[in-house]
């Protein structure tokens, strides 16, 4: 299977590598950036890249902000082979928007992916809206393709942007607090150069392991850690009084609602 890669920022870098490391190695590239193109795969850009791609594909994943996608959208259909899947990283866009540039009735199957940056190494959680109708051959090629990426969730078109807000922010999120500890670890007395992000992140997977294989709910995790007048729940408590909690349902809340803003601007 020949798949096109249109934009090469983070989402789309992550992809190709993690196509590479699933074996995928017939892929082809776009950027409007040609030094992008140059530095992640070694190649020079041909005259004509974004139309050779186009033609030559048998699927193609558009990974472009959403103030770039109409004009991308109009540039690339005329040379898209019928019944291309498109498939849209986009977050800020709704079926509206999509039928206006490009018309959901066409032959061109259009389907919203929404992954996390973990599709880097092929471990990403993605959910799958398609918006209109996919052959049965279409859709194996589609799920073949993401379930080498990591798992799939099929969603509804409507929640695609919360999916984003939500699950493709975790990594971000979990990133500040393997970072936050880190520095506690120094803090205190932990040597810089002791391995202290591999051994929190370590710890993270494990005690997700654990999660995963109990079905335990995380309260019931730390009423376990936790026990009276313990060191745990002193580090606990100082959390609580600064609100952690509400602080981070406040960090997703806006994250959606930026998504919200985005929609409103086109």
């Amino acid at each position: 299977m020949k798949i096109g890669i249109i934009g090469l920022g983070n989402i789309g870098s992550a992809f190709y590598h993690g196509c590479r490391k699933a074996g995928h190695h017939s892929l082809r590239c776009f950027d409007r950036n040609p030094s992008k193109l140059k530095t992640l795969t070694g190649i020079n850009p041909e005259p004509k890249q974004l139309a050779l791609l186009c033609e030559s594909s048998d699927l193609i994943v558009i990974a472009v902000k959403n103030n770039d996608l109409a004009h991308l959208l109009q540039q690339m259909l005329p040379f898209v082979k019928e019944a291309t899947p498109l498939l849209l990283t986009t977050v800020g866009i709704d079926r509206d928007w999509l039928d206006m540039h490009v018309p959901l009735s066409m032959s061109h199957p259009v389907v919203r992916i929404i992954p996390n940056i973990n599709i880097m190494s092929a471990h990403s959680h993605t959910g799958i809206a398609y918006l209109n109708k996919v052959s049965d051959e279409a859709r194996q090629h589609i799920e073949m393709l993401m379930t080498s990426l990591g798992t799939i969730e099929h969603i509804d078109d409507t929640v695609c942007d919360a999916f984003a807000s939500l699950y493709a922010s975790i990594p971000a999120y979990l990133g500040i607090f393997l970072s936050a500890m880190v520095d506690a670890s120094e803090h205190i007395g932990f040597l810089r150069e002791t391995p202290s992000y591999q051994t929190i992140s370590n710890i993270m997977i494990q005690t997700l392991e654990m999660m995963n294989e109990t079905h335990q709910h995380p309260a019931v995790i730390k009423d376990l850690v936790c026990s009276p007048s313990g060191i745990t729940i002193e580090g606990i408590n100082e959390m609580e009084y600064h609100k952690i909690r509400s602080v981070i349902i406040k960090s997703f809340t806006n994250s959606y609602m930026k998504s919200k803003d985005i929609k409103t601007q086109q």
